[in-house]
């Protein structure tokens, strides 16, 4: 005659105080723990069944029940380091591999793991590698282009002075004064290619061509109130950009314009007769794109004309428009390209 499987029985004066600990318990692990005792308590249970019941391994409930056995609660719950394996990096590695991700040391995962090897003497497989990017959230992406000779303490002083070139500027009391932010972008018909979502396993084609034909697109936004005016020019010279600031002084021609330009030489300088009437230039300092937010703008106009080969320049202007009259249209966006930081609060103080 077959018998089946024993019950398991454990007799234990601690069942009232299980069920509050298993009631209190966060931990699933620890939960899973105490149900299993709780279970055996009552004898009704083999082995297997409390492992179908937790969903846990014959060999976990056989380790629990005998440690409750052997010390109670405190040895069925507490955790002792059995002597595993320790992290690669210690707390002032991992740091310092943070601090290296900031500033972009390194763009490949072999790039980090020889840089870990030579200034830290810790050597990773590439695989090690990729699991501490992972564990430190890093990610791929593209840095920000920055010349060589870029100043940076003069950059920070024009942002902290901004408010008195402004007040130095020969502005007529009782009229509006508008502040706009001026840049140009060329465009082209030579074509260029760019990243898109597509499937794995998919290649995606795209045409191309190089045609040398160019174009310069000139573009302000106001600080204060969100304007922006655009004009497609075919060149950028000091007769061009007359005629662009001629347009910016005619869109409010009962306001004073100061427009905020970089160094260019088709740039006109403040008190030039090139200048419209009402209108004042101010120099941001040389080699200093990331304070001109038009400069964010043309990487947006860029997405838009992608992958793309155009027939005619009027054609790749036609697919440019859009993007623009969404901002022309929207002093809201205007006002987001710009931000909330030292640019409105000088322009606006």
């Amino acid at each position: 005659m077959k018998t089946g499987r024993p019950k398991i029985k454990i007799s234990t004066p601690l069942t009232a105080e299980l069920r509050k600990l298993l009631g209190r318990e966060k931990s699933a692990s620890n939960r899973d723990r105490l149900r299993v005792v709780l279970l055996a308590s009552q004898g009704q249970h083999t082995h297997q069944e409390l492992a179908q019941v937790v969903g846990r391994g014959s060999s976990s409930v056989f380790r629990w029940i005998k440690a409750f056995t052997a010390g109670g609660i405190e040895e069925l719950l507490g955790r002792k380091y059995r002597g595993g394996r320790k992290g690669a990096l210690d707390e002032m590695q991992q740091e310092a591999l943070r601090e290296a991700l900031i500033q972009g040391k390194f763009r490949t995962h072999e790039q980090g793991r020889l840089w870990l090897e030579v200034e830290h003497g810790v050597k990773l497989t590439s695989k090690g590698m990729e699991y501490w990017l992972k564990k430190l959230g890093a990610v791929l992406r593209v840095p920000r282009p920055c010349h060589i000779a870029h100043n940076v303490a003069k950059a920070e002083a024009f942002k902290s002075e901004l408010f008195e070139k402004l007040q130095a500027l020969p502005l007529e009391h009782g009229r509006e004064v508008l502040v706009w932010v001026e840049d140009e972008h060329r465009y082209g018909r030579h074509a260029f290619t760019r990243r898109v979502w597509t499937l794995p396993g998919h290649k995606v084609v795209v045409p191309t061509q190089q045609v040398f034909e160019w174009g310069y697109l000139y573009g302000a936004l106001e600080v204060t109130r969100g304007h922006a005016e655009f004009a497609f020019l075919p060149q950028a010279s000091l007769e061009a950009t007359g005629m662009f600031y001629e347009q910016i002084a005619r869109s409010f021609p009962h306001a004073q314009h100061v427009i905020i330009q970089d160094g260019a030489g088709f740039h006109p300088r403040q008190g030039s007769e090139r200048l419209p009437a009402g209108v004042h230039v101010l120099n941001l300092p040389a080699h200093s794109p990331q304070l001109n937010p038009p400069e964010r703008l043309w990487d947006i106009v860029k997405d838009s004309i992608c992958n793309r080969a155009y027939e005619s320049m009027e054609a790749l202007e036609d697919a440019m428009t859009p993007v623009l009259r969404s901002y022309w249209e929207s002093s809201q966006k205007v006002l987001s390209l710009i931000g909330q930081g030292w640019l409105r609060i000088q322009s606006n103080a």
